[in-house]
């Protein structure tokens, strides 16, 4: 596998916002090429755009990735957004484009949130000390719950293969610094 990519970076910050600072960044991926070999001796194809690759499609052509995030002296809220670019089906999944009805796995964005608390290490005193320099994390991934970009002959998964199966998932974190 041989790959060239650009990618992109912005990230701005605000200082002073609501007791706290803000910020706002975007990253993004343009997959220019991505060639694959299948063996050691096999003739290197180029994956993206090309729809006569085998069982083996490359990525998509865009991949991008937003965030808004506000820190504050204890809490911080995140807010993260991710975009898959569409992709298109090889020509050999004719059974994929006779049931989508295209050549190609539509674009999706998916959307994450995070809140944290930090516990001050200043003012704690007695048993209080082991949580002193503690944060405590929940977040929710895909909280719009969308499912996976359908594909019906993705083994046994029906979704297309970089897209998760999980669905909405609520997490819990404790995080402790010594």
């Amino acid at each position: 596998v041989r790959s060239r990519e650009i990618d992109y970076s912005v990230e701005q910050s605000v200082d002073n916002l609501f007791g706290g600072r803000a910020f706002v960044g975007v990253n993004a991926t343009r997959h220019k090429s991505f060639l694959r070999r299948t063996t050691t001796t096999g003739v290197t194809t180029e994956t993206i755009g090309n729809t006569n690759t085998g069982s083996n499609p490359g990525p998509a052509e865009w991949s991008a990735n937003g965030n808004l995030r506000w820190e504050g002296r204890r809490w911080s809220f995140a807010w993260n957004t991710t975009y898959l670019d569409d992709q298109l089906l090889l020509l050999s999944a004719t059974a994929d484009i006779n049931v989508l009805g295209r050549d190609r796995i539509e674009w999706t964005t998916l959307h994450d949130v995070v809140i944290e608390y930090r516990l001050d290490a200043g003012t704690a005193t007695g048993w209080r000390r082991f949580l002193a320099d503690t944060a405590i994390s929940v977040g929710a991934n895909n909280v719009f719950d969308r499912d996976g970009r359908y594909l019906p002959s993705s083994t046994s998964r029906a979704t297309a293969p970089s897209d998760s199966t999980l669905g909405r998932a609520l997490w819990l974190r404790m995080r402790k610094s010594f």
